[in-house]
């Protein structure tokens, strides 16, 4: 359906391929990288490269990479993202430190990261929680955003400590979030 469900996915083929347990109304258990199966995020970071480069917001941005190495470590990131094991390649700030990204090279990665992901087959509340994780590396990523970012402001008219922290929607991917973190601790 166009919306998206969760009653709607768990009757899907898609449920299948993330590995949902259609007689459980889609519920899947276990780390989404896992869900996924083999090849899956090597699908997404290929996806990811080809938009990456079609983008005229980031021409050049990414044409003296090593592909290899570009590609291994997206893959390694999207896994620690989802569940797998801790991303052990170069900390983010030390890998862009001399990059001298922009916030808007920034978002037009994320926007094509959330429509590799979409390619990718992901659900909307799985792609939903990777791309909250990614947002917030925007600090270690972008020039000077630790320093000028600081505390965000509460909502206007935020009056409970819930609703300043974005509400429902927040919660849940933080709670889907710490739900795999928990499965996962030996």
């Amino acid at each position: 359906c166009a919306h998206e469900c969760d009653c709607c996915y768990a009757s899907s083929g898609a449920a299948k391929r993330a590995g949902g347990d259609v007689e459980n109304n889609g519920a899947a258990t276990g780390p989404l990288v896992d869900r996924l199966g083999p090849g899956v995020l090597a699908d997404i970071v290929d996806y990811f490269y080809a938009k990456i480069n079609a983008d005229s917001r980031l021409d050049g941005v990414f044409t003296k990479v090593d592909l290899p190495t570009f590609k291994k470590h997206q893959r390694d990131l999207l896994s620690s993202l989802m569940g797998g094991p801790e991303y052990a390649g170069t900390p983010l700030e030390t890998a862009h430190a001399r990059t001298g990204a922009t916030e808007a090279q920034f978002e037009a990665v994320l926007e094509n990261y959330d429509l590799a992901l979409q390619d990718g087959g992901l659900k909307t509340v799985d792609k939903r929680g990777v791309m909250e994780q990614l947002r917030a590396m925007k600090a270690k990523v972008v020039s000077g955003a630790g320093e000028a970012q600081g505390t965000p402001a509460p909502a206007a008219g935020a009056s409970s400590i819930f609703a300043q922290l974005g509400g429902s929607d927040v919660m849940e991917v933080f709670v889907d979030f710490l739900n795999t973190k928990i499965q996962n601790d030996p």
